[in-house]
């Protein structure tokens, strides 16, 4: 899904495939473009679910490059989703 960011694919875009893929990250939604990203450790299972940390690089609206590490959670069960965990 990062790969997709990482294109100039649009979020929303990702709910027309099939199957559908559920995204929700402000930072793709806001116009930043995904320069660049990198895996930071190992995933980590948790039910059906699985969590990971990620370095993102990104150039935002301003043409600003910007750096943060941020932990994912994606879904395959009921559906195919990834969410930022906050916090």
């Amino acid at each position: 899904m990062l790969d997709e960011w990482k294109a100039g694919t649009d979020m929303n875009g990702m709910k027309q495939r099939y199957p559908p893929i559920y995204v929700t990250e402000d930072l793709w939604r806001g116009s930043n473009k995904l320069d660049e990203y990198t895996l930071l450790g190992e995933s980590e299972k948790l039910g059906s679910n699985i969590r990971f940390q990620v370095k993102l690089k990104w150039t935002n609206k301003s043409g600003k490059a910007v750096e943060k590490s941020v932990r994912y959670i994606v879904t395959t069960d009921p559906a195919l989703t990834m969410v930022r965990e906050e916090g």
